[in-house]
């Protein structure tokens, strides 16, 4: 995993349940006290609880995802 990074508003990127998604781009941080974060590799920062929950939900069709993939397409030529 990636270096940790300062959360300046914990209350709205704290989770209480580690997310379940299937994108590549989503990296799940999990504090000592049994909290998570949830932090996308495209974007370079955490994802808000809001944020999550569409990640979830609609990883497939999103668009941060799909440019990262195509970033990683076009690097690995």
């Amino acid at each position: 995993m990636s270096a940790k990074r300062e959360v300046v508003f914990p209350k709205i990127y704290v989770l209480s349940k580690r997310p379940e998604s299937n994108c590549d781009f989503l990296e799940i941080e999990e504090s000592k006290e049994g909290f998570y974060l949830a932090h996308c590799r495209v974007l370079d920062r955490y994802l808000t609880t809001y944020q999550v929950v569409k990640c979830e939900r609609f990883w497939k069709t999103c668009p941060y995802r799909k440019f990262g993939l195509q970033f990683l397409a076009m690097s690995s030529k």
